[in-house]
């Protein structure tokens, strides 16, 4: 839903409104409403706050489309000439949807209007969405009478004028539409065919802006942004950031699968080799871990839990030894309890590693023998848990 408030007669106790639902009808009908009303029916609707267009002077600029940063300075000088006020004390407002024909439309409305209406809404707390005139309700080739002004919107003059003034302005420029009047014009412009309409004038204003495109005046150094509109953004932001740290996650998860799923086939395939050469009769390849089960059994022990706690040991005092690529297994025998190996190894440097990482896993071994072999340490030790 849409609430449109009229700054007509903006005090602190009137507020001039109405409501449209999602389709652009009326809802709530136009009324002046306390603040506490205005509230009420302004809840979880976008607010458009319509400033009276003889607030604001429209002029066409040809212009070629320069970047943002750039533009503003180069409009207000643009006009300087044209306009008797100081450019400094006028805020202008532009948008790029009005860009046509190499043309900028430009409207103008004095700072200390904007600085007043800004801060009376803020001081009432009224979040609005934007700030327009209801100069926009025209399409072109229009004007219409709103209160005691006309407006009109044609190609040899856009803007709006006293009706009072119109007969001197005739001079200027002629009026080529049919002045649209409405159920509430109490002045009509003399000497001119007119169209009748059925609404009220600012109703209509509303209707029309519900669907037509408009300058938005909260821009530059009067830009604007409703605290739930912050809100909301901070809110998909962080859904945003959320989603992109679940699918980083995911992403991440499914590397690391392709990556040890890679390195099982790599182990998988050399398991594959070494076990054809200790079981050549056999048709598939079984679990290393169940085979060596098996013949522990067979040799009478009575469990394979042992084996596999000094296997483990073991290998983790090598793998824990800073130069594992030095280091040969030559021979292992499994008897007793007890797991004699042959290892070949550098020197008595890598040794003392192994048997400091052996006695931190809690192992009892022995040294039985050690040779030198070519420059290389051959050990055998014992080991048990």
């Amino acid at each position: 839903m849409l609430v449109f408030l009229f700054t007509n007669f903006l005090n602190e106790d009137i507020f001039l409104s109405l409501r449209l639902d999602a389709i652009g009808k009326v809802d709530e009908p136009l009324k002046n409403r306390s603040l506490s009303e205005f509230r009420e029916i302004s809840e979880n609707s976008k607010i458009y706050v319509i400033l009276p267009s003889n607030n604001i002077t429209i002029f066409d600029l040809e212009l070629p489309l320069l970047k943002e940063s750039k533009l503003r300075p180069v409009i207000m000088y643009a006009l300087e000439d044209e306009i008797a006020e100081p450019v400094i004390n006028l805020h202008f407002c532009y948008s790029k949807e009005f860009y046509f024909d190499e043309k900028f439309l430009v409207a103008i409305i004095q700072k200390h209007l904007m600085q007043e209406l800004q801060s009376k809404l803020l001081s009432h707390s009224i979040k609005y969405d934007l700030i327009t005139s209801s100069w926009f309700a025209l399409n072109i080739g229009e004007s219409c009478v709103i209160d005691d002004t006309i407006l009109i919107n044609e190609k040899n003059f856009k803007g709006s004028i006293d009706l009072d003034l119109l007969e001197s302005h005739s001079k200027y420029f002629t009026l080529d539409s049919q002045p649209l009047v409405f159920k509430d014009t109490k002045n009509y412009p003399e000497g001119t065919k007119l169209i009748h309409c059925d609404d009220r004038g600012l109703e209509w204003v509303a209707k029309r802006i519900f669907n037509n495109r408009v300058v938005n005046f909260c821009q530059g150094e009067f830009y604007y942004v409703p605290k739930q509109h912050l809100t909301n953004n901070y809110a998909k932001i962080s859904a945003y950031l959320g989603a992109f740290w679940i699918i980083s996650l995911i992403l991440t998860d499914v590397i690391n699968i392709f990556v040890l799923n890679t390195q099982l086939k790599k182990y998988t395939d050399k398991i594959s080799v070494i076990y054809k050469e200790f079981f050549p009769k056999s048709s598939q390849v079984i679990s290393p871990k169940f085979r060596v089960g098996q013949i522990l059994k067979e040799s009478g022990a009575s469990s394979s839990n042992n084996f596999w706690d000094i296997i483990n040991k073991f290998t983790n005092s090598i793998y824990l030894n800073s130069a594992t690529e030095l280091v040969k297994v030559s021979e292992m025998r499994y008897k007793n309890k007890s797991l004699v190996v042959k290892i070949t190894l550098n020197n008595f440097t890598n040794l003392e590693q192994i048997e400091k990482n052996l006695k931190s896993s809690g192992a009892v071994y022995k040294k039985l023998n050690i040779n030198d072999e070519s420059g290389k340490l051959v050990v055998s030790m014992e080991i048990s848990s």
